[in-house]
């Protein structure tokens, strides 16, 4: 009898120790977006840069930012980043309808559908979640990153370093070891670690 008791006590306890550290799992997360809301130094890979949110209603970020604050481009058709505004080809496709420029800050949002689904940020002056200052340099952020799942896009002498499964990429104009711009974008579920 005792060892059944035992048994269930100890299923109840291992349920119990899941539930916590998934509800710490939320609450890290709900922490972090805050953070990334009301810092606009800190960079969130596939969450979010400059105070606004990926996969976060455009019509929100407006109202919390400023309407006036944006520039707004609407092409014609649907673009896509990496080859409308990159001028690079690559496997990995980010779509958008439209972009909001805010000047006085130095980022574009990418939206499609109403939703943000890039943020590009041209301020090195950076910190990721992960610790990894921008200003340190591409050779600084490939070295905590890592070669694994690194996409390396290349014209003439300009690189993007994309990190897909991470949600963030990096790019070096003229391949001076600096971190001249990157872009924060969501991952696919069937990749995020």
């Amino acid at each position: 009898m005792k060892s059944n008791c035992d048994m269930c006590l100890r299923s109840v306890l291992g349920l119990f120790l899941i539930f916590v550290l998934g509800i710490s799992d939320v609450l890290g997360e709900t922490e972090l977006l805050d953070e990334i809301i009301h810092d606009n130094t800190i960079i969130g890979p596939g969450l979010g840069s400059e105070g606004v949110l990926i996969n976060e209603e455009i019509d929100s970020v407006l109202k919390r930012i400023g309407r006036n604050k944006f520039k707004i481009s609407k092409p014609r058709n649907t673009g896509e980043l990496f080859n409308n505004i990159f001028k690079i080809k690559s496997k990995k496709k980010i779509y958008f309808e439209s972009i909001y420029y805010h000047n006085e800050n130095k980022y574009a949002v990418c939206v499609f559908q109403g939703r943000v689904i890039a943020i590009i940020g041209f301020d090195n002056n950076r910190m990721t979640t992960d610790s990894i200052n921008l200003r340190s340099g591409i050779t600084s952020f490939i070295f905590y990153y890592g070669n694994r799942n690194l996409n390396l896009l290349k014209a003439d002498s300009n690189r993007i370093y994309l990190y897909p499964d991470r949600g963030i990429a990096v790019a070096d104009d003229g391949m001076n070891d600096s971190i001249d711009l990157y872009v924060i974008f969501a991952v696919d579920s069937i990749n995020k670690k």
